[in-house]
């Protein structure tokens, strides 16, 4: 995706041009992000940009795949058929809770794929990273149900589905409005710690004990 020019940089001038396009986009989407002002941020000529990348969408697509891949690798990377299935779903629930708090304009730019008009990326992004999960985690439980770990009879595509789910409203929601007045709405009487990481910790340990009582036989 980028050019070779973009790859011969130092290391740190990467890691600016990236990060500085990261921020924009996920602030204010990808139709209203301005390269210029990404170079500005990123202490880049304007013109440099063009010449690291053919096109703002090719900078988009790439900014999208990095921080995607850093997200997958740091949740998902140690999802085995042959791991404990229980340690598994702990695991990644509170790592994906972490890289959320820790890489908020990452998590908007997957928040942004499901946004009218990006479909062009969704199809370029979506199905890798989508099916990343959905596969390791269907082998898992389904290697655990061949083992007697798991209830036996358990819908494995469904449960995967549901599980993933709940796994992303929550770990969305520290930085994501829409999602925090969601979980409002179910929990009315903890609306002063909403915002507080020690709600967002207890919701998190809460959800895998459900999903662990869920699959137990």
């Amino acid at each position: 995706m980028p050019k070779d020019t973009f790859i011969q940089l130092p290391q740190d001038k990467q890691v600016r041009v990236l990060g500085a396009a990261t921020q924009i986009f996920a602030s204010a989407g990808f139709d209203r992000a301005d390269v210029a002002r990404i170079a500005q941020a990123a202490g880049v000529a304007k013109g440099s940009i063009y010449n690291y990348f053919e096109t703002k969408d090719d900078l988009y697509l790439y900014v999208c795949q990095v921080g995607l891949k850093a997200f997958r690798d740091q949740v998902y990377g140690t999802m085995e058929p042959g791991g404990d299935i229980f340690l598994m779903v702990a695991h990644m629930f509170q790592a994906g809770a972490r890289f959320a708090k820790e890489n908020p304009d990452t998590v908007r730019l997957y928040l942004n794929l499901s946004s009218a008009g990006m479909d062009r990326f969704a199809e370029a992004i979506a199905p890798e990273m989508e099916s990343f999960f959905a596969d390791r985690f269907k082998a898992l439980l389904g290697e655990s149900a061949r083992r007697g770990l798991i209830r036996p009879g358990i819908d494995v595509s469904m449960t995967a589905f549901l599980i993933n789910n709940l796994f992303m409203t929550l770990v969305v929601a520290p930085v994501s409005r829409h999602h925090r007045i969601r979980l409002r709405a179910y929990w009315p009487e903890e609306e002063k710690a909403m915002d507080d990481d020690r709600g967002d910790d207890d919701r998190i340990r809460r959800a895998v004990g459900l999903i662990h009582n869920f699959l137990k036989p």
